[in-house]
Formats: structure tokens, C-alpha cells, sequence
């Protein structure tokens, strides 16, 4: 077991501490300023990232990273057992606190003030729990699932769809996010700016990705900003998604929304009804052929 703890790091563009295939690691109240990536668990189990602060990130801020993709294919979930809890990011570069490939994850009690891309964000992930969160000033969504997640929980957060992209920024994922929207841009139907965003099956990236699967959605508040005529919605639930709950989330008047496909332009999505809501493989009329 090793325990990292009081440490403090400032002014430098690397990561600060990166694991590699380890074991039994806290990483609690450290402070990190002006950094490149503050944490970095790569192929890690029973890691415990606790009370960290993170100022000024310009790449990502805590990262995990368990996937293996022998053949192009994503097939392996190489961390498990991650407990994210009570850190605050503030300026968290593309993702605050993000990764993909683990089983059994908690992400709770952290706040987040910035980021270019999105807040929290398990990326092919089973078992996850994201609770008790507060997110701010997020590009794309305060909580996202990228790839075809499995078995997650969502309840009693706070996401606030505020954040207005203002420079060119090169380490944003998404191009629309890195700059300043045009008149035009700024009608594009497809773009993001969701408080909670399951994103649709990306095959070009993992060919097996069938969408996300039993996912509930429960008890959070979602406050969306009106301003700058981006267009905004409090819920974007991906094309193919199955077995999602929806209910009992306090709204701002933006909607819950589904459908769109990866490489698509989803003018077609779907503005669903009153919650509570479940969202089984519903049809949309842009799905791609492949």
C-alpha cells in the first residue's frame, strides 16, 4: 500500500503523479497549481483519490486510464475499484475527472469549476456510481459517458450548463468548443452543451460500441443558462442507449432530449415528455448505415 498525502506540486506542464499497473494507492490532500495533469492512474486497482486540489490544468486533470484496444478493438478494463471523492478542480483542462476501461467506480462529493470538454466522465466503464457532485462551467456537460457504459448510477448532483467557449483552445476535444462561435455556428443543431450527455455509439473508435445500458438517472438538478443563443439542453440521451431511467431530476425548461448518432448531424432529435422517464433502443430516423 502506498499513501501519498500533503504534497504540493506548481508550475510544471508534466503529471504530477502517474501510477502503472499499481495497486492500493491514496492520493489524498494534495495541491496542484499551474500543472500539465495533476493524477494519473494507469491500469491501477483499489486507488482512493481524496481532498486534492487542482488549480490550472492544461491538459486533463484526473485522469484514469484501464483500456487495452488489441485490434483496434476496445476490449479490456484494466482498472477497478477507484473512489473519486471530495477534490476540487478548477480549470481541469479537457476533463476534470475522467477516464475509460474500469470496473466499479465512485465519483462523489467533488466539485468542478471549468473544463474544456466535460466534468466527470467514465469512458467504457461498468458499476459506476456519480453522487453528491457539484459541476460548473463545462464546454460540452458537466457529467458524460463516452463508450458504451454499463450499469450506472446518477443521482443528487448539481450541473450547472453555464460555460461560454471564448479563445482558440488546442486542448479541447471537441473543435466547436475551441474558440468563439460564429452567428451561424451558434444555430448548429448538434451542438452539445449538456448538463448530463450519454454520448451515442462512436464506431469508428470502438466498432463494438452498442450504446449505453442500464443507466439511471435520478433526484439531480440540472440549472441551464440562456444565454448567447447556444443552443442548450439539461439532458442529451444518445441514439441507442437502453434501459435508462429518467426521474425525479429538477429541470430548468431545456428538456430531455434523445437520439443522434456519432459523425451525424442530429436534427432529428427527439424532445421527450414529462419525467419520469425510460428510454429502451428508441428508433431514430438518422441512424447510419455501416
Amino acid at each position: 500500500e502506498v499513501d501519498i498525502e500533503n504534497v504540493k506540486f506548481t508550475n510544471t506542464d508534466r503529471v504530477c503523479i502517474r501510477t502503472h499497473y499499481a495497486n492500493d494507492i491514496n492520493i489524498r490532500n494534495c495541491d496542484f497549481r499551474n500543472i500539465g495533469m495533476a493524477i494519473h492512474l494507469r491500469y491501477t486497482c483499489r486507488a482512493k483519490v481524496l481532498g486534492n486540489t487542482v488549480i490550472d490544468a492544461s491538459l486533463h486533470g484526473i485522469e484514469f486510464w484501464g483500456n487495452l484496444r488489441p485490434n483496434n478493438v476496445w476490449s479490456k478494463t484494466k482498472c477497478n475499484d477507484l473512489i473519486f471523492a471530495n477534490n476540487y478542480v478548477k480549470n481541469g483542462g479537457a476533463g476534470a475527472i475522467w477516464g475509460a476501461g474500469a470496473k466499479r467506480v465512485i465519483m462523489s462529493g467533488n466539485i468542478i469549476d471549468g473544463a474544456k470538454d466535460v466534468g466527470l466522465d467514465p469512458e467504457y466503464c461498468e458499476d459506476v456510481v456519480i453522487t453528491g457532485n457539484i459541476t460548473r462551467n463545462c464546454y460540452n456537460a458537466g457529467i458524460a459517458l463516452f463508450f458504451a457504459c454499463k450499469r450506472v448510477t446518477i443521482t443528487g448532483n448539481t450541473v450547472y450548463n453555464n460555460s461560454v467557449p471564448k479563445n482558440k483552445d488546442e486542448s479541447a476535444l471537441f473543435t466547436m468548443a475551441q474558440r468563439k462561435l460564429t452567428k451561424e455556428e451558434k444555430k448548429l443543431p448538434w451542438y452539445v452543451r449538456s448538463g448530463i450527455w450519454l454520448v451515442p455509439p462512436n464506431r469508428e473508435s470502438y466498432p463494438l460500441d452498442d450504446g449505453h445500458e442500464d443507466i439511471t438517472i435520478v433526484g439531480n438538478t440540472i440549472y441551464t443558462v440562456s444565454d448567447d443563443n447556444i443552443p442548450r439542453r439539461d439532458i442529451w440521451i444518445g441514439a441507442e442507449s437502453k434501459n435508462v431511467r429518467i426521474e425525479s431530476n429538477t429541470l430548468s425548461g431545456h428538456g430531455v432530449y434523445y437520439g443522434g448518432h456519432h459523425m451525424v448531424n442530429p436534427q432529428n432529435l427527439i424532445k421527450l415528455g414529462e419525467q419520469p422517464l425510460m428510454i429502451d433502443n428508441m428508433p431514430t430516423p438518422d441512424k447510419p448505415k455501416f
